[in-house]
């Protein structure tokens, strides 16, 4: 209602079940594993105690909720050097929740490549601009010295496409719930857009019973031109306009 961005979207009733799933599944808000979502404020109760180390109240004044500083916060974008592939979410979950688990230096990415990198040790210099963020398209600059995982604290939501310098490239679930492409050394545009199938095929089905709406129109008007006509050359009473 005040326009922030949250993890949560703005309260959709179709919330994703995986993503609930995932936030439940955090043990506390201090675990590693929080800080993929990039919260930075934490809206709590009055007089609630901070979720963990990095946690502290910065606003009280309120009279029923007070707002926490979360310094452990990822940012929306980021890179790292270092993967851990695995099979499926349940495998992905074992090591983001384990309590030595370092979101800002490896990832687990499902299906996707090994990443081993020296980055991952000597924080391989990568930088990144943000061109567009917009809920259904994102546009990023991208350079680094090494090829690296561009993760984003996004849902992996099916319908992403993503284009690293205009040729199409994979999307790979990332820490469970999030999405992550793969980035060769040197700079390099990065552009993910949200087109899902099930679009494609509506405005499919919309533009051919636009066709057949027109095509029917003009059938109708050609007969109807045709049948008064036909009345006029025979003596006939020519047909109402």
């Amino acid at each position: 209602a005040a326009g922030f961005e949250c993890p949560q979207g703005s309260g959709n009733p179709m919330e994703l079940f995986s993503y609930t799933q995932f936030y439940w599944a955090v043990p506390h808000k201090g675990a590693p594993a929080y800080q993929l979502f990039g919260c930075k404020y934490i809206v709590v109760p009055k007089g609630a105690q901070p979720g963990g180390e990095g946690i502290w109240p910065v606003f009280e004044e309120d009279a029923t909720i007070d707002l926490h500083l979360n310094t452990n916060a990822m940012n929306r974008v980021w890179l790292v050097y270092d993967t851990a592939p695995v099979p499926s979410i349940e495998a992905a979950n074992e090591i983001i929740f384990a309590a030595e688990f370092d979101p800002a230096r490896v990832a687990t990415v499902e299906g996707g490549p090994d990443l081993e990198s020296t980055g991952a040790e000597t924080g391989a210099p990568g930088t990144i601009e943000v061109w567009a963020y917009r809920p259904n398209r994102a546009t990023f600059g991208v350079t680094t010295s090494e090829r690296a995982l561009l993760i984003l604290s996004d849902m992996g939501y099916p319908g992403w496409r993503a284009w690293v310098d205009g040729a199409p490239a994979p999307i790979y679930k990332t820490d469970g719930i999030f999405r992550g492409v793969i980035v060769p050394p040197g700079e390099h545009r990065v552009e993910m857009r949200f087109f899902p199938h099930s679009l494609r095929l509506g405005l499919g089905l919309a533009a051919m019973a636009a066709w057949l709406i027109l095509v029917g129109a003009g059938l109708y008007s050609y007969l109807r031109r045709s049948l008064e006509g036909h009345g006029e050359g025979h003596g006939g009473t020519p047909a109402p306009t």
